[in-house]
């Protein structure tokens, strides 16, 4: 039986270098080609860490809003891994997107 979907999002931290609007739209197409639902796609800006991290002072914030199940986010966890441009990605299971209350 297959898993129901969830809504995560994903905060991708790409090197200050490598960023333009290409590479942020790079990302949404390694999500969708997953068969994954991209919901929102927010660029966040520049932003310094709080201390170095890989010899690095900055990065920049991008978030992506999809619904997936659980088991396609550790795929997905290992193909962005890959990608030249992208620095760190946190993922988080959000509650409350698209509720009626």
């Amino acid at each position: 039986m297959r898993e129901p979907k969830r809504t995560y999002q994903l905060i991708a931290i790409l090197k200050s270098s490598e960023v333009n609007e290409e590479v942020v739209k790079e990302i949404a197409q390694e999500i969708e080609s997953e068969s994954i639902e991209l919901l929102e796609t927010d660029s966040l800006g520049a932003r310094q860490f709080a201390y170095p991290s890989n010899k690095m002072h900055s990065g920049y914030y991008v978030r992506y809003l999809f619904k997936s199940s659980r088991d396609l986010i550790q795929k997905l966890r290992i193909k962005l891994s890959l990608h030249p441009a992208l620095h760190l990605q946190y993922y988080l299971a959000v509650s409350s997107y698209g509720n009626s209350e």
